[in-house]
């Protein structure tokens, strides 16, 4: 009985070139092209990767999406502003009812960076969001996604810093919001700046706010603040 023995892949190779250059011959060189054009071939989700860190992340800092391949980058594109989502790679906090608009940028052509708009973020908190990347990405070969790739990340924001307060004075009531905190109270400078009896710090940073300590002032010590949505609510004498 006859045996088989294995095909030397050298032998595979030379075969595949022979049989494309048959194709030319016979279709006038018509499939020559798509027969080794790579655009022909798909991405697929194991050929993406996100780099959320250690699972930390700076409320200014950023997502990174890694591919396997070079991409075009024109087609990668995201929500800028509102909560439509829009754009071939999308990030949302709801199953994509809205989503979270940012910027996107490209460290090489196989990274894209998201950063998310100010205010998206608050410290010392846990998010759950979801990934979503379209099938209109496309590779710098051609190569497209075969199926949208979806994830889900999860992740905390770093802890709010405090780097200034009241030395002179006394506070009487405290309010955070997202990564602001309000102060209150009977005093008259905060770091060696004027704030006349009110005070909003960066948790951010530490530091003070820069908002206009002119405007932004008591007239008599405030012992109570609350948020009315946007606008901020002080109570005293």
């Amino acid at each position: 009985m006859a045996g088989s023995a294995a095909v030397p892949t050298g032998m595979k190779s030379l075969a595949r070139f022979f049989f494309g250059f048959l194709i030319c011959v016979v279709s006038n060189c018509s499939s020559w092209g798509k027969f080794w054009d790579s655009s022909n071939a798909s991405l697929s989700g194991a050929d993406i990767t996100v780099d959320i860190g250690s699972g930390l992340l700076s409320v200014t800092g950023a997502l990174t999406i890694s591919f396997a391949s070079e991409m075009n980058t024109a087609t990668l594109t995201t929500s800028t502003s509102g909560t439509t989502c829009s754009g071939s790679i999308q990030f949302s906090a709801d199953n994509f009812v809205t989503c979270i608009p940012g910027i996107l940028t490209f460290p090489s052509a196989k990274q894209a960076r998201f950063t998310p708009s100010a205010g998206a973020l608050c410290v010392e908190s846990q998010y759950a969001w979801q990934l979503k990347i379209l099938t209109s990405v496309k590779a710098a070969s051609g190569a497209t996604l075969s199926s949208p790739y979806t994830t889900s990340l999860t992740f905390s924001t770093q802890l709010a810093l405090l780097k200034v307060g009241v030395t002179s004075g006394t506070v009487n009531a405290l309010l955070v919001s997202c990564n602001t905190l309000f102060v209150g109270g009977a005093f008259t400078q905060v770091a060696g700046l004027t704030r006349n009896n009110l005070a909003a710090i960066d948790l951010t940073t530490g530091l003070l706010n820069s908002y206009d300590s002119t405007n932004f002032s008591a007239a008599g010590a405030v012992n109570a603040l609350a948020l009315d949505g946007v606008n901020l609510i002080a109570g005293g004498v």
